[in-house]
């Protein structure tokens, strides 16, 4: 058994190196030498004051272009594109203030192994003074990722942080406004959508107020009705929402022929609520990206940003004919081939009585078989050219409020009928088997 004095001497001991840790680490820090790698500085190179400089001349990565300062900023080699101006002045800060890691050879006699003889960047910057500055940037080191610099008027050869050489290789599109849209994105009010072959508008409302309130979308174009939110968000504000640049496009000789944007493949407006509105017209394909011209500028963009133009706008509508609320209803009337079956709800609401040919029937058999069978007839697709016939199945809504609302469905073609309202009105096609599959349900209830 371990004694009471063995343990206080072992508690004693452990005291000790304890301390002597917390000693070592804490305590005798503060005789470390300055010059530790984990005190690196910066070296001051050169330096100017930003304000006076002028002018900017860049050759990155081969590229060559300048910026020019004027009146409302800084032009890009003297064309009116718009720019990221807080961009360009970052730059001129970065070329009037530099500041170096270290300096690995002076006088260099061997520039090409540190990329200095056909430099990967130069940069020359003038003053208002007409006085000219120029650097060069070189390779990468890999193992440290730094970048090796040099004045032009010198041969000594520095490294500068990764963090500066990277912002010393930026091409000019990094530089050029990249922002498409305009408008408030996530305030989208309306959208329509013009090609040769379709011309198709949506508007949103909000019913209700404070936290019953809800986004609704309708369609105005080519018809009027309610839309499915989800597929709104889903097919069209998602991707346009987030539409970026992939690369800018100047004009070619002829004005952007080869985009094929003076001849828009299609026609997009945005509204925002704020009455902001934009317009997109988009070009011709170019592998998986598109043109697309707007704010006077055209760029290319991911095909999938601008893909709703092909879209069949039937997608986006609610596809239920007879959708009637069932409290609203006193009688539905089905005939197909000469025979009439008659729903019927009579009474007051949590008390109905359901009947089927004057026959009740239960109410979950009712609903589940006749009443919803009826009203889920889904359109299939919008009617083209319909022609009025005799026909083959009719449903009549008769209303608590004395309205009527009748549907004839007319045969089309071998697998669809088309769809007449008691106007003479028809939108929408739906399949053959969707109204069999209705009729059937309802006998089999007789049965």
């Amino acid at each position: 058994m371990i004694s009471k004095k063995t343990i206080i001497i072992l508690s004693a001991v452990l005291v000790v190196l304890v301390s002597a840790f917390l000693a070592v680490n804490y305590l005798w820090t503060e005789d470390l030498d300055e010059t530790t790698p984990y005190q690196d500085e910066s070296i001051e190179l050169w330096s100017a004051d930003k304000e006076n400089v002028n002018r900017m001349d860049l050759i990155v990565d081969k590229e060559s272009f300048s910026f020019i300062r004027n009146n409302d900023g800084w032009s890009l080699n003297g064309t009116d594109v718009k720019l990221r101006n807080s961009q360009v002045e970052y730059l001129a800060t970065e070329l009037t203030s530099v500041y170096v890691k270290e300096c690995i050879e002076e006088n260099s006699a061997d520039l090409s192994k540190y990329g200095l003889s056909e430099p990967f960047g130069t940069y020359k910057v003038t003053f208002k003074d007409n006085t000219t500055k120029t650097f060069c940037l070189g390779n990468k080191d890999p193992i440290t990722n730094c970048y090796y610099f040099k004045m032009d008027d010198s041969g000594s050869v520095y490294t500068v942080y990764p963090a500066k050489g990277d912002a010393l290789s930026k091409g000019a599109d990094d530089y050029r406004d990249a922002e498409i849209l305009k408008i408030d994105t996530e305030n989208i009010t309306s959208i329509s959508v013009k090609t040769a072959s379709q011309t198709f508008e949506l508007k949103m409302t909000i019913e209700g107020e404070g936290t019953e309130s809800n986004i609704v979308w309708n369609m105005i174009k080519p018809l009027s009705r309610s839309c499915d939110t989800e597929t709104i968000n889903d097919e069209i504000i998602s991707k346009i929402s987030y539409i970026a640049v992939e690369s800018f496009v100047d004009a070619d000789d002829e004005g952007y022929s080869s985009s094929g944007v003076n001849s828009p493949t299609a026609t997009i407006t945005v509204s925002d609520a704020y009455g902001e509105k934009q317009t997109i017209y988009v070009g011709n394909q170019k592998g998986g990206q598109r043109y697309i011209k707007t704010n006077g500028e055209v760029y290319l963009v991911s095909s999938d940003s601008v893909s709703f133009i092909n879209v069949d706008p039937f997608i986006y509508i609610s596809k239920f004919i007879n959708l009637e609320n069932i409290d609203d209803v006193k009688r539905v009337d089905v005939t197909h081939k000469g025979k009439t079956h008659t729903a019927t709800i009579e009474g007051e609401k949590d008390k109905y009585v359901y009947k089927l040919n004057g026959k009740e029937v239960l109410e979950d058999k009712f609903k589940k078989e006749v009443y919803q069978k009826i009203i889920g007839l889904f359109a299939d697709g919008f009617a083209k050219n319909p022609v009025y016939k005799s026909p083959d199945y009719t449903i009549t809504f008769y209303l608590k409020d004395g309205s009527v609302k009748k549907t004839d469905y007319c045969y089309y073609d071998s697998r669809n009928y088309a769809a007449f309202d008691k106007n003479g009105r028809c939108e929408f096609i739906i399949r053959q088997k969707e109204l069999e599959n209705m009729f059937a349900s309802i006998e089999n209830v007789l049965k």
